[in-house]
């Protein structure tokens, strides 16, 4: 179930309307066969539901998804892996990688997930959606290229 809030005295709202639907339906079928726990599950999850949106209804690569490069992203990445950030399960850490704080630039945390994705995409071309979004944040992670 999706509940969708409309506020229609924003210009803006008829664009993005397909964005949001797009973003949320990948959220809430990937949910349907995963569980979102860890720092890194969250950015695999963030990270598909943009690519989805992307490929399904187009527009440009979101602002939350380009604060970084893509080497900043993997040095960033290597940082939280060996601090074991990524396995977190904590809500106060995960919000601080994707909502920014004295440590992390708002936003790191869905630019981490949208390069994680976009490498598993590349290397994995023949995949359908409809098995992506059955895959497991881990597996995902484990055939994408992104630390390569």
């Amino acid at each position: 179930t999706m509940l969708v809030f409309i506020h229609s005295l924003n210009r803006q709202w008829g664009n993005a309307l397909s964005a949001t639907v797009a973003h949320e339906f990948n959220h809430s079928v990937f949910l349907r066969h995963n569980k979102c726990e860890s720092v890194l599950d969250s950015m695999i999850f963030e990270g598909l539901a943009e690519h989805f949106r992307e490929k399904t209804v187009g527009g440009k690569q979101a602002p939350w998804t380009k604060v970084l490069n893509q080497d900043e992203s993997r040095d960033l990445f290597l940082e939280l892996r060996s601090s074991n950030i990524l396995r977190s399960t904590d809500i106060k850490i995960c919000h601080a990688v994707f909502f920014g704080n004295n440590t992390y630039t708002r936003w790191t945390g869905y630019t981490i997930g949208y390069f994680i994705v976009d490498s598993f995409l590349r290397y994995n071309p023949t995949l359908e959606w409809k098995d992506i979004m059955t895959m497991c944040p881990q597996e995902i992670f484990a055939k994408s290229e992104f630390l390569k």
